[in-house]
């Protein structure tokens, strides 16, 4: 990983099962195997406890890549999250594309657990 990518193109969020990044290996039956990856498809999976008021932030490499996760969360606060998510959400991810130059797609999803 450099630059916050696998072999400085793959984003490291994507990098459970992507095809390009595994080598193939052919077989007998004419399958085509993948061995010896530079990625693998075991995720890091945590388990956290969470209460009513907590947010969640999901998002792509087109916004990390541009905003910090403390700065995502002030901007949804700036933009009203807690009571308009799908404009502040809107906002967000248009200023990583519009303000920020983000040269990649923007997905992002906002939750507030009640």
């Amino acid at each position: 990983v450099a630059g916050g990518r696998v072999m400085r193109a793959l984003a490291v969020s994507r990098a459970i099962g992507d095809r390009d990044f595994k080598r193939c290996e052919l077989t007998k039956d004419a399958g085509l195997p993948f061995t010896d990856s530079l990625v693998v498809p075991n995720p890091e999976v945590r388990v956290v406890r969470v209460q009513e008021g907590d947010e969640l932030l999901l998002a792509c490499d087109g916004l990390w890549d541009v905003m910090s996760p403390e700065d995502a969360f002030r901007q949804l606060e700036k933009n009203e999250a807690s009571t308009s998510p799908q404009r502040a959400i809107d906002q967000l991810a248009r200023m990583a594309e519009v303000e920020l130059s983000s040269g990649d797609n923007i997905t992002a999803v906002y939750v507030r657990l009640q």
